[in-house]
């Protein structure tokens, strides 16, 4: 059971709330230096969701066959259910906003997300041994439901008599039934060891469902105001999907040592979709150990990742008002995100997704030149083909002109736009030593560098005249990119004695670049501290007390511009995030 409060980091809102002259006066570190409206400061919320989750997970084995010749065979069945329960915020919505109605919320509005999640898998098998195989047969189903609801909120095309403050805005689930046989044993060959074969199969069965949120989420009332939701419009008939598919998949796999310093591997997969086609995969390694100190590796491979069902049939759309450019009136108009095989998704060159295709090239060392030392590095490449994305809104004349005989004059959908590759080295070392009588002393550390780069973004057809920028603008260029920071490195150290137990951890982030909200930022690298000691009171009790983050360290602030009127003071792109320092003590009791 977790039951998690929500942190805000926001500075107070800079701008008119209820009427026009009514502004707080804010310093720059988002404080309110003068106040001139009722309104409560911070009114956004900016930081860590509440939570409250419910998980349970069971494992079972039974023997059905112990030791009849050389066959044996043991049942096992495991699964679980959990149920989260969350709550986030969208933008405040002030009293003066044509998206609010004074008469419901006189101050405004923070209109709040509350998702219920449900999780559920049960998976049952059988393994064993047959005439010197090893086997395992086993079937699986999974499911994951999302209840859209919202409260705290309104439908501003709703007069004030219709209206209401808490909706159900549609939900989305996600189902698979897994089946699967593998199969090993190793055969002697004559080599310096037996020649290890594997291979296998697996059918699956998929199933994604889009289900409509109640009439007055979505509907577009009387008003001239947008229609649904505030914060989420609710998921209309037209949104709603019943998507399904199938695969099969069959694998092999080789492993063998050549010579007592030459171990091989080869792999290959065959996988068949019914939405999308057939695609195969593999991978071929080796591992050299030329003195017992000494241990080098190396590995190519392609990979692929099927499209999500989501990705393929998710919409959500909304109604905005635009002026008619013949007639000068105010018109409604569809935007949001469209289903790929939806009118104005194809009008605008959609097409089936694929996969994404890779290949991955790796190689590394391992040095152990005492017994209580470990060194090791591996650089890898991995190219990324037809990455699937989903690019900013489409809109413009060119956009317009296309969907003209059609309900919209912009949205986007999911599709195959990118080509990238990613570059790196992964450098660890570990250091064990003993110190004394029952005590010990541990050290490790790692480097991590990483450089993911765009090599090509690709362009419906249709869309080829269209400023690449509206496919993946400034934002979604740097998410890919700069976001995640180049460099990491941690060092651990870890002491233990007898019933007591401490650790010290020194973690550093490297620095990061962001365009969340309006220009393109960067923000300095961080070092952070944390600590923990625990004590075992009782054989099967221990209690552990620690602080993550010891000297509450923040990133740097958003620039003025960013910070968009002084609330959004840090940066959502932080790699540690923004909550500053956390205590925390943990009793575990093992029954």
């Amino acid at each position: 059971f977790v039951d998690r409060n929500a942190t805000n980091r926001a500075g107070a809102d800079s701008r008119d709330q209820i009427e026009s002259g009514d502004a707080d006066i804010i310093d720059d570190q988002g404080n309110v230096v003068e106040k001139n409206n009722p309104v409560g400061q911070p009114n956004h919320q900016w930081g860590t969701g509440a939570s409250t989750n419910i998980m349970t997970f069971a494992n079972f084995r039974h023997p059905l066959l112990e030791s009849e010749g050389d066959r044996t065979a043991e049942f096992y069945l495991f699964g679980g259910i959990s149920n989260r329960s969350s709550t986030t915020w969208g933008f405040y919505r002030r009293g003066l906003d044509g998206r609010n109605i004074p008469e419901i919320f006189p101050q405004g509005f923070l209109p709040t997300f509350e998702p219920d999640i449900f999780d559920g898998s049960i998976d049952a098998g059988i393994e064993g041994t047959w005439q010197g195989w090893n086997y395992d047969v086993s079937a699986g189903y999974g499911r994951n439901t999302f209840d859209f609801n919202l409260s705290n909120t309104l439908n501003a095309s709703l007069p004030p008599s219709e209206n209401q403050t808490e909706f159900f805005a549609g939900s989305t689930s996600f189902s698979e039934a897994t089946s699967n046989l593998d199969l090993t044993r190793g055969v002697d060959v004559g080599l310096a060891s037996p020649l290890n074969i594997s291979f296998g199969g697996a059918v699956r069965f998929e199933n994604f469902t889009q289900t409509r949120g109640e009439l007055s989420s979505w509907i577009d009332g009387p008003q001239d105001a947008p229609s649904g939701s505030q914060v989420f419009p609710g998921f209309r008939p037209e949104n709603e999907a019943d998507l399904s598919r199938n695969n099969f998949a069959f694998y092999s796999d080789l492993e063998v040592d050549l010579t007592d310093w030459l171990l091989v591997n080869t792999a290959g997969r065959f996988e068949s979709y019914s939405d999308f086609g057939e695609t195969v995969t593999g991978k071929f390694a080796l591992r050299v150990t030329p003195i017992e100190e000494v241990l080098l590796r190396g590995s190519i491979s392609s990979g692929f990742r099927a499209p999500g069902l989501a990705q393929s049939g998710y919409s959500a759309t909304s109604t905005n008002f635009v002026e008619d450019p013949e007639t000068g009136e105010t018109i409604a108009v569809e935007e949001g995100i469209f289903a790929v095989d939806s009118e104005p998704a194809q009008a605008l060159g959609a097409v089936p997704l694929q996969e994404e295709e890779s290949t991955n090239i790796s190689g590394g060392i391992t040095l152990s030149p005492i017994p209580s030392l470990s060194l090791s590095a591996d650089v890898f490449y991995i190219d990324v083909r037809d990455r699937i994305i989903l690019p900013g809104a489409l809109s413009g004349p060119e956009v317009e002109e296309i969907l003209a005989d059609l309900p919209a004059t912009a949205g986007r959908f999911f599709l195959n736009a990118l080509d990238t590759n990613t570059q790196g080295i992964d450098i660890t070392a570990d250091y064990v030593a003993q110190v004394g009588d029952g005590s010990r002393l541990s050290l490790s550390g790692s480097f991590n560098y990483t450089d993911t780069s765009i090599e090509e973004v690709k362009l419906p057809e249709v869309l080829e005249g269209l400023d690449e920028a509206q496919l993946l603008d400034k934002q979604a260029r740097l998410a890919i990119t700069k976001e995640a920071p180049e460099t990491q490195a941690r060092l651990t150290g870890r002491y233990t004695a007898d019933r007591f137990h401490s650790q010290v951890r020194l973690r550093y982030f490297g620095g990061v670049e962001s365009a969340l909200w309006v220009e393109p930022q960067s923000y300095s690298g961080k070092g952070l501290t944390d600590i923990q000691a625990g004590y075992d009171v009782l054989d099967n009790l221990n209690v552990t007390l620690g602080i993550r983050n010891v000297f509450d360290v923040m990133p740097d602030r958003m620039n003025e511009t960013n910070q968009l009127f002084s609330v959004f003071q840090f940066p959502r792109a932080s790699p540690f995030g923004f909550n500053g320092r956390e205590v925390h003590g943990t009793v575990s009791l093992n029954l």
